[in-house]
């Protein structure tokens, strides 16, 4: 079996700015893919240090 993918998290106090609110999300998969990609284990990764907007 291969290792996880990983999936950074911002912190719990991160606030998005205007421009990242309104952009454009798309997913480009069938919803079979979506399901497969949703429902796949992950390692979690908690990113501490708050990222310029």
């Amino acid at each position: 079996m291969s290792d996880k993918s990983e999936v950074r998290l911002q912190p719990n106090t991160y606030q998005p700015g205007k421009k990242e609110m309104l952009e454009d999300v798309r997913i480009d998969a069938t919803p079979d893919e979506l399901a497969e990609a949703v429902l796949k284990p992950v390692k979690l990764i908690r990113d501490n240090a708050r990222k310029p907007n």
